[in-house]
């Protein structure tokens, strides 16, 4: 599963990909804004999922609520694929992509297992969710800290 969605992420911006390539600082600025909102994300969706675990929110609102930050993430993630990265940010254009499909992954299996009601896949899931969070904030800070 994690490898058809890094493959959709890396491939299907291919084609939209045109006009000259985004500035170094510029480029800087969008991978900190994406990997932040995928951040987000995350972290909504980890707020979430122990929330429900406690008993303090519906099954109901904790599968609308993932859902909203899944979309959320994929919006973002297809926008920052088909950006063109400067020549030298072309391998770390590369890790972001990738992260990003992980999150988008986590996320998912996240959204799955809370509609299944499956308190192990839950369990799991927030795992994934807790570690694909810090594995993000890492490579964000990693991304931008020129930036900053």
């Amino acid at each position: 599963m994690i490898a058809v969605v890094v493959a959709v992420l890396l491939l299907g911006g291919c084609g939209v990909r045109s006009g000259a390539a985004e500035s170094e600082s510029g480029w800087r600025t969008k991978v900190d804004q994406t990997l932040g909102t995928a951040v987000s994300s995350l972290g909504t969706t980890a707020l979430l999922l122990e929330n429900r675990a406690d008993g303090h929110l519906t099954t109901n609102y904790v599968v609308v609520a993932v859902r909203d930050a899944l979309r959320t993430l994929n919006t973002e993630a297809q926008a920052f694929e088909s950006l063109q990265p400067p020549a030298s940010e072309a391998a770390a254009n590369r890790r972001a992509v990738e992260a990003l499909g992980r999150a988008v992954t986590a996320v998912n299996a996240a959204s799955t297992a809370v509609s299944a009601g499956d308190r192990g896949a839950v369990h799991d899931a927030l795992r994934d969710v807790r570690r694909t969070y810090a594995a993000l904030q890492d490579l964000r800070d990693r991304l931008t800290k020129a930036a900053r």
